[in-house]
């Protein structure tokens, strides 16, 4: 058995196909751990980079609040991503129309009173036509004729208003099966959306890029001095993933 893994441990092709099957592994690997694992590597080299200046903690320590920013940054565009998916405006585009709109507060004039002296007129109008229409006949069987014609009018009117409400209903059961079949199109089309969200990869990226900046950033920024040499910042993903692994643990 020594012997048969020596020669494979010699031979290229076992690497080379160790290597294809190592790169499919991580294409597969879920977003959050490719983030990690990207920003792990550049956060690694930097370091090492900063281990060499003569005065390496201020660096570490600005680099720690760079990445807390980028972490609030990418967090901040991430939901204006989303709040576009959902048709609605994001929020740094109704900052710029409500500033413009502050001179308004300023605007004391009295809104209403035209439409108070048009409602006046209208009702004294209304007034003067009910004394002109408001006369007695002289006979009594003026007045038989007059009822008659009212009942007849009335009658009339109870049917004109029967057939104009049999159509109103008729006319509002088809809005509301319309109605019915729009919201049905409109709740599809944002369980769509949802899925679209919950699955876009462009979303999660920065999702988990943000996190992962923020919880690297507020190590490096608070104690600097405890992540030189380099490889001392490994210490964070493995902390961050134990915690949040015991958090899904409880969970379930």
């Amino acid at each position: 058995m020594a012997g048969w893994l020596n020669r494979k441990l010699f031979k290229g092709w076992f690497w080379r196909k160790i290597g294809s099957n190592l790169q499919e592994w991580l294409k597969d690997a879920p977003v959050v751990v490719r983030a990690v694992l990207g920003i792990t590597v550049l956060l690694c080299g930097w370091l090492y980079l900063v281990g060499y200046f003569p005065k390496p903690k201020p660096v570490v320590r600005g680099t720690g609040v760079f990445l807390q920013l980028f972490g609030f940054i990418f967090a901040a565009y991430g939901l204006e991503r989303t709040l576009e998916k959902f048709e609605q405006t994001p929020s740094t585009s109704r900052i710029l129309p409500w500033i413009c709109e502050f001179p308004s507060v300023f605007d004391t004039t009295i809104r209403g009173s035209a439409e108070i002296e048009d409602e006046a007129e209208a009702i004294d109008a209304f007034g003067g036509t009910l004394k002109k229409e408001l006369k007695l006949p002289k006979t009594l069987s003026e007045r038989v004729r007059e009822l008659e014609q009212s009942i007849a009018d009335l009658r009339n009117e109870v049917e004109a208003n029967r057939r104009h409400v049999d159509k109103e209903i008729e006319f509002l059961e088809g809005k509301i099966g319309e109605e019915i079949e729009t919201v049905q199109e409109r709740v599809q089309g944002v369980q769509e959306k949802v899925k679209e969200v919950n699955a876009g990869e462009g979303a999660r990226w920065l999702e988990w890029s943000g996190v992962s900046f923020f919880v690297y950033g507020v190590p490096l920024a608070g104690f600097p001095s405890s992540f030189l040499p380099a490889y001392r910042v490994l210490i964070i993903p493995v902390v961050a993933g134990t915690l949040l692994g015991s958090l899904h643990w409880y969970a379930d």
